[in-house]
């Protein structure tokens, strides 16, 4: 009897521990931080939004641009006192569109390299309340747009324009 009670007692600890670990393994595991990127580009620049899910209908944003010139240009645009500006727009069409956060610039950048100049801009918190740009509607269009001034000319970039995410935003 004591080898068949052993034998119980084995089999049945092992179990406990596999149920543990396991319960374990996920009540302690969590999901890596949702990202989702939109770009837009052609020859000229490549333009991205990313929104990363924190939980809890809360996002951070990060915008990148990259515009392709000459290495030397870049570097004259990085070493100017530099001003740059982003938006994430809502956007239904047409012409209305509106503002939903400024972005502000990352650190490290605006660089420069041998293909030309780029910049990263960011806005923390986000809640999707922000992003759920035209109330009831279950169909959410934004966007981001990024521009720098040419100090070497005095004039503002094109507006750079990222993709355009769509989805359902409401919390």
């Amino acid at each position: 009897m004591s080898i068949l009670r052993t034998w119980r007692t084995r089999l049945f600890s092992a179990f406990a521990v596999l149920a543990l670990s396991g319960g374990t393994l996920i009540a302690t595991s969590s999901p890596a931080a949702a990202a989702e990127q939109h770009c837009n580009y052609n020859a000229n620049f490549n333009a991205c939004l990313t929104l990363t899910y924190k939980g809890f209908f809360w996002y951070d944003a990060t915008v990148g641009l990259d515009v392709h010139m000459s290495q030397q240009y870049a570097q004259w645009l990085v070493d100017c006192p530099h001003v740059v500006r982003s938006t994430i727009w809502g956007d239904d069409g047409g012409s209305n569109r509106s503002r939903i956060r400024d972005l502000v610039l990352s650190p490290g950048w605006p660089g420069a390299g041998p293909d030309g100049y780029g910049v990263e801009m960011y806005t923390l918190n986000i809640n999707a309340d922000d992003l759920n740009e035209d109330g009831d509607d279950d169909r959410d269009e934004f966007y981001a747009t990024i521009q720098y001034l040419d100090c070497m000319t005095g004039f503002w970039s094109p507006e750079y324009r990222t993709g355009e995410f769509v989805g359902d935003y409401r919390s």
